[in-house]
């Protein structure tokens, strides 16, 4: 599908993420026939990671989209130029993050209202219009005031996600390789080596 058919009959979408020392910003925009009908600029909460950023500003997309899109195209098309996002989000199975479920939840909603989602990887900083102009927006999210992930994402609860996310990759590593299970154990409910549960064996390991 080429660009012109491309705007004539999607709404088109874009975000990126940028880091500027501990801060990240979040930016995006909206293009309806080729002409930007809005964008914005904001900032994350501390502990977020650029990638988690990514990926919320794909959920602050659809979210812009639910709530401010007035036209009456259903079909909407959005752009990253994070490959391990569009990974993420089309795995469909497994453990989601916080910011992921969100995604997953307005993508519903859309689709409840009759929209169709589709998401594309798009080539960064190659001179891609839409893509060069969020990634300035993400620039400026850096440097915004507060931010309502601050709310969210505090220090403590972002451990708490890292230290989640490492058991949730164990538990799916064990079971696509059934690693250890001479001495941690069996699936026929064997018991662990050194008394502990499966995910703890990785610090032998």
């Amino acid at each position: 599908m080429g660009r012109e058919e491309r705007e004539r009959e999607f709404v088109v979408g874009v975000s990126d993420a940028s880091g500027e020392g501990v801060s990240v910003g979040i930016g995006g925009g909206v293009w309806e026939d080729g002409k930007e009908i809005m964008k914005w600029s904001e900032a994350g909460g501390y502990g977020l990671t650029v990638d988690m950023g990514e990926m919320y500003g794909v959920k602050r997309l659809r979210e812009r989209v639910e709530g401010s899109y007035k036209g009456g195209k259903k079909r909407l098309l959005v752009g990253v130029d994070n490959i391990g996002v569009l990974r993420k989000l089309r795995k469909g199975r497994g453990f989601c993050g916080e910011i992921e479920q969100g995604v997953r939840r307005v993508g519903k909603r859309l689709i409840e209202k009759g929209w169709e989602v589709d998401l594309v990887w798009v080539a960064g900083h190659v001179g891609i219009r839409e893509n060069e102009e969020v990634d300035g927006m993400a620039k400026e999210g850096c440097w915004e005031e507060g931010g309502e992930m601050e709310n969210v994402l505090g220090w403590g609860k972002w451990e708490q996600k890292r230290k989640d996310s490492e058991r949730r990759r164990w538990k799916e590593w064990w079971v696509r390789g059934r690693k250890g299970e001479e001495y941690f154990g069996s699936r026929s409910g064997g018991e662990l080596g050194h008394g502990g549960r499966r995910w703890e064996s990785r610090f032998l390991l």
